[in-house]
């Protein structure tokens, strides 16, 4: 696997080279392990290596995410270097490429639709030859291998222009002239080329699971060691912190997540600084800044229990503001303190059942005239409850959460805390959206809406701007998968209405997550307007709106539901198909489906995959009529035949029955093809769809 790798990354760089000045030579370099070993021998090793680590290192977290097994990725990567070289796009495709990628990243945008459209010249070249089925590979995954191999170079184009000088200066080349045109502006923010002469790199040495794994711990290391200085935490608490979540999640967390985690562990050092000067809450500090986790709850027991007897200690503004009490004023017992701090810590070890126990034992210590403090406390009981809800899957977990967030509701007053009545709505309708997703009940969205609509209201009345622009989000998504359920164009009007309200508000700069969301939101929610109506008008309008969200650089927006945008603007295309009869639409509307399709982002539920695999079939049916293809055609046919059975397991059989005559009509436009001698005979497969 270690070889096919490099040899992978090889192929990208020498087709990269192409679009630059001309390829590295040939009587060189004879395959893309050659192509890696000269950069490094005749270049900069240094470079050469930490190139190699970083696109090893994105691809294989994307990799992990998929579930594919190993054994899938290796037969995958040994094809795709013969791939690109038989059928890589011409010189000047790959300059325009590169010309495009550097205006887009000077921008801080996403350069994923340039390597799309790459990928997909290699992949429709390959299907027409028909040498995907003669291999036995998945084109979804070769396309998501090659998308993810150009995405990944193309960002990186200075750091190759620099390496590629370095090469040349070793033979005596002349500099490479710029892929936008402009020679001195590359020329000029290149660095010297390396002059020490560099040992050949030993491709056979790379290990791919150990140069990711370095390269993500490296990765992630340095990230914790910035969240833990910004939020003033101990590192080596936050570490764990991390690596537990890693364990549950499958992966290490992001930048957002970690500094949810930093500030929830500063929350619980205020706590401890706040709480009574005793022997005991010195040595939890301790353990907590030298990161014995595992030592702490125990001493957060025994602090409990020796405090069962004490006097009530005063919730200053501090501690109110770690609990989340926004305008509670009162006193509470300092064994409820010492509970508090063991459900902050079971939450900060992502023991999210343990922390919910734990609030729900703090309210039964709730003082007699301390009522207010209930409802914060059934908050965050909550809260515990769905984090666990979601990340383990337990649907019953959630809806008891949903329970506990009505409990609350009783005990907070609009008039008296709005703020924190409000946000309750606004926490309990993101459930709702949650359970409507995984229930597939629409009446969970409707009570959704029903919920953000009063939170909106206050927190436009209290001039809480941030506040307001999110909850109209939320009120935006339940609108959306509302008017989707039922079809209704009035609803998702309101649901578009609704995130362009917020987008007045937010800005990418200030609020990039908010921002992005939103505008993956509103461009869904016209895709589907348009589908419903035909006004190419909205299609129009939809598009910027995707392409925005997609352009925004992934570590800005890491939690970005990109797998969503990416069907809906493959979509989009195939609708601006009909009215425009554009190949290169459809071409993108291809490759951005099976992107979808292929990526790991996040699971695909069965109703997503049948409604990409529709309209996939679809525009590979429609380019390959105009391309006289009939590998594109039998491609539309395996992605209809697809959709079929899905829609057939959904339940949905009058939109199966409805695909099946569509399946008659490409079944009769196979045959007419094959008959004018594109092929002698009908693949039995075909055959046996068309008699089903």
């Amino acid at each position: 696997m270690d070889v096919a790798l490099v040899a992978y990354i090889g192929s990208g760089l020498a087709l990269w080279s192409s679009g630059v000045d001309g390829d590295i030579p040939d009587d060189m370099f004879t395959n893309g392990v050659d192509v890696v070993r000269g950069l490094a021998q005749h270049g900069d090793r240094a470079g050469v290596e930490g190139l190699v680590a970083g696109v090893v290192g994105e691809i294989w977290q994307e990799w992990r995410n998929s579930r594919r097994k190993r054994q899938v990725l290796v037969s995958h990567l040994e094809h795709l270097p013969e791939l690109i070289a038989a059928h890589r796009p011409s010189s000047s495709t790959i300059t325009s490429a590169i010309a495009e990628a550097r205006r887009i990243r000077r921008n801080g945008g996403s350069v994923e639709l340039v390597a799309h459209r790459v990928a997909s010249d290699i992949i429709l070249g390959a299907r027409t030859t028909g040498e995907l089925t003669a291999r036995e590979l998945d084109e979804t995954l070769c396309f998501f291998l090659l998308s993810r191999l150009m995405s990944s170079l193309l960002a990186r184009n200075d750091t190759l222009l620099a390496m590629r000088a370095a090469f040349d200066a070793t033979f005596g080349r002349a500099p490479r002239a710029a892929a936008n045109g402009n020679a001195a502006e590359t020329s000029e923010s290149l660095p010297p080329p390396a002059t020490s002469a560099v040992q050949p790199v030993q491709a056979d040495a790379v290990s791919s699971d150990s140069v990711a794994a370095n390269c993500s711990s490296n990765i992630i290391d340095g990230t914790v060691a910035h969240v833990a200085e910004t939020f003033v935490v101990p590192v080596q608490a936050l570490q764990f912190a991390s690596s537990r979540m890693a364990a549950l999640g499958g992966g290490m967390p992001g930048a957002e997540e970690l500094e949810e985690t930093a500030s929830l562990l500063a929350d619980l050092a205020t706590r401890i600084a706040a709480a009574p000067p005793e022997a005991l809450l010195a040595v939890v500090a301790e353990a907590l800044e030298r990161g014995a986790i595992t030592e702490i709850d125990d001493l957060l027991a025994d602090g409990e229990a020796a405090a069962s007897h004490a006097n009530t200690v005063p919730l200053d503004e501090t501690a109110r503001a770690a609990m989340n009490f926004e305008t509670v004023q009162c006193t509470f017992t300092q064994p409820m303190a010492w509970r508090i701090m063991r459900a902050q810590f079971a939450e900060l070890t992502s023991e999210w059942l343990s922390a919910a126990r734990h609030f729900a034992y703090a309210r039964t210590m709730v003082p007699p005239g301390a009522r207010q403090l209930c409802g914060p406390l059934l908050k965050r009981q909550a809260g515990a409850l769905v984090s666990h809800g979601i990340h383990h899957h337990e649907e019953k977990v959630l809806i008891e959460a949903a329970q506990v967030y009505a409990e609350a509701g009783g005990f907070l007053s609009e008039t008296q805390a709005p703020l924190e009545w409000a946000q309750a709505h606004v926490d309990l309708g993101h459930l709702m959206l949650v359970l409507g997703e995984r229930e597939i009940r629409p009446e969970r969205f409707l009570a959704a809406a029903l919920h953000f609509k009063p939170a909106v209201d206050v927190f436009s009345r209290l001039h809480e701007l941030d506040r307001w622009a999110q909850a109209q989000i939320g009120l935006a998504h339940a609108l959306k998968r509302t008017g989707e359920f039922q079809g209704d164009v009035v609803t998702l009007g309101d649901a578009a209405f609704a995130f362009r309200a917020a987008l007045g508000r937010l800005t990418k700069d200030r609020s990039p997550q908010d921002w992005a969301d939103a505008q993956l939101g509103l461009g869904e929610t016209l895709v589907r307007i348009a589908e419903e109506t035909g006004e190419p008008e909205t299609l129009a309008k939809a598009v910027p709106a995707l392409k925005a969200a997609l352009a925004q650089p992934r570590e800005t927006v890491p939690s970005l539901d990109v797998t969503s945008a990416q069907a809906a603007l493959g979509r989009a295309y195939v609708s601006l198909d009909a009215h425009q009869q554009d190949d290169i639409l459809l071409q993108d509307a291809i490759s951005l489906l099976e992107s979808a399709l292929a990526s790991g982002s996040r699971a695909l539920s069965h109703s997503e995959l049948a409604v990409i695999e529709q309209v996939r079939g679809t525009a590979l049916w429609s380019l390959g009529e105009r391309r006289s293809s009939l590998h594109m055609l039998e491609d539309a046919m395996r992605a209809k035949l697809n959709a079929v059975e899905l829609h057939e397991q959904l339940g949905e059989l009058g939109v199966a029955g409805r695909l099946r005559e569509d399946l008659d009509d490409l079944s009769s436009a196979i045959e007419r093809m094959a008959h004018r001698g594109q092929r002698g005979a009908l693949n039995p497969e075909y055959e046996d769809a068309r008699s089903a």
